[in-house]
């Protein structure tokens, strides 16, 4: 396994648990930080709980977030709302917000603790390959020290920018550029009235979100057009400072608190899906698929693609089948992520909200699941589409203009906006090696 975050650590768990030999190398020492906005919901806190580790997550201190506020605003149309959050399960937390430099190392001990073996501080140098197929991995230590491993599977669970993906030709497809560049910050001393919330806002140029996490942090984020970075990043403090005051609900809340260390984030890059299985290879997480950070589901999706994985990889390694069993799982992994791939990306789109998506969450939000629907497609529950597809927003737009909330005019621009998306990601979603529908 080459990288012992949330994907990697996950599923050396669980194969160490079925019996299988594993190590794990990564070029991190732990305790280690990453770059990550690091909330997740419902389909996580399930798979944490089935690993045995949510207690010790809860144990870090980080506020159980049950519900969330929700602004989004274009010009006078406007929606401002507080929405509860279902649980993922029985007496299980609906969302969490915990620091990667404390969530990956409690996956870490757990792998540890399951019987992995770890090397800390130790990269892929090449992939070793004999009579055709990956066998194995040649390694290097920070120090400089070698170390050849055979291994029946070497897994890329090395992030973006995998190593392992390089190594093996792995092809990206579905590629979607991010439409705003982002950027986080901690805060102390932020004083919450009542109990835990997440932020979340959307208006005319910003969006971001703001929520509490352990260590007794606050964590900001804040999305601005692609476009505006080169300036944003020449005088970062004050731009950071200057920014986050004007976004709804987050500004009002770390307004008077002191941030902790510098605002840290990412440009504008490519979103994809990589071919995820090969002989004697395979890629989960951030190696396989990286979508749009806007809507958080990173870990969630990571940890989700673990757990699938490490079953295949046990029943394809008990019958000889493991290539052929892989790549089902390939095929399960763009089935499940191609909705989230392409919702993630129009969540994080660059401009206002549209009109007819504001009433379309309005219609959600009066109804008497709204909870469940809001909700749905952040914890994994449903597809974003059949909460929000076609129909709806076409229903959305009838209803807008009927109510006089906005004019015939920006129904039909935000339907055509709509209709270019669609063709988009259509066109993106027939690059894969199977068409996904």
């Amino acid at each position: 396994m080459v990288g012992g975050r949330c994907a990697g650590a996950t599923l050396a768990v669980l194969l160490a648990r079925a019996g299988v030999s594993v190590l794990i190398a990564d070029r991190a020492r732990f305790p280690s930080d990453t770059l990550s906005t690091h909330v997740f919901q419902g389909g996580a806190i399930t798979s944490l709980d089935r690993l045995g580790v949510l207690d010790a997550v809860l144990a870090t201190g980080a506020p159980v977030v049950r519900r969330g506020r929700v602004l989004f605003a274009n010009g006078a149309d406007r929606l401002e709302a507080e929405v509860p959050m279902p649980e993922p399960g029985p007496g299980l937390p609906p969302m969490l917000c915990v620091r990667r430099v404390t969530l990956d190392q409690i996956l870490h001990d757990a792998a540890q603790a399951a019987g992995a073996e770890t090397l800390d501080g130790w990269g892929l140098e090449e992939l070793v390959r004999q009579d055709g197929r990956v066998a194995g991995a040649r390694l290097r230590s920070r120090d400089g020290e070698r170390r050849t491993v055979l291994a029946d599977l070497v897994v890329g669970a090395d992030g973006r920018q995998s190593t392992v993906a390089r190594e093996a030709g792995a092809g990206e497809y579905a590629v979607l550029p991010t439409e705003r560049f982002g950027y986080f910050a901690y805060y102390e001393g932020v004083e919450l009235a009542g109990e835990p919330v997440i932020d979340i806002a959307r208006d005319e140029r910003l969006y971001g979100f703001g929520v509490p996490t352990d260590g007794g942090l606050y964590l900001a984020c804040m999305m601005a057009p692609a476009a505006g970075h080169k300036a944003f990043v020449s005088d970062l403090d004050s731009a950071w400072r200057r920014e986050i005051e004007r976004l709804p609900l987050v500004g009002e809340t770390v307004a008077g608190a002191t941030m902790a260390g510098r605002p840290r984030g990412l440009r504008s890059v490519d979103t994809f899906l990589r071919e995820a299985a090969g002989p004697g290879w395979a890629l989960v997480g951030d190696a396989g698929h990286f979508k749009d950070p806007a809507p958080g589901q990173g870990i969630a999706d990571a940890l989700r693609q673990a757990v699938r994985m490490a079953e295949t990889i046990a029943a394809g390694l008990d019958d000889g089948s493991l290539d052929r069993r892989l790549a089902a799982w390939w095929d399960w992994r763009d089935r499940d992520a191609a909705p989230r791939h392409t919702w993630a990306h129009g969540f994080g789109s660059a401009g206002p909200p549209q009109h007819i998506l504001i009433e379309a969450q309005r219609h959600i939000l009066s109804r008497p699941d709204a909870s469940e629907r809001f909700w749905g497609p952040w914890m994994q529950r449903v597809t974003p589409r059949e909460v929000i597809g076609r129909r709806t927003m076409l229903r959305a737009a009838l209803r807008g203009v009927v109510r006089r909330r906005f004019s015939p005019a920006a129904a039909v621009g935000d339907l055509a906006d709509l209709a270019v998306r669609e063709r988009r990601y259509r066109r993106a979603l027939r690059s894969t090696r199977r068409a996904i529908t």
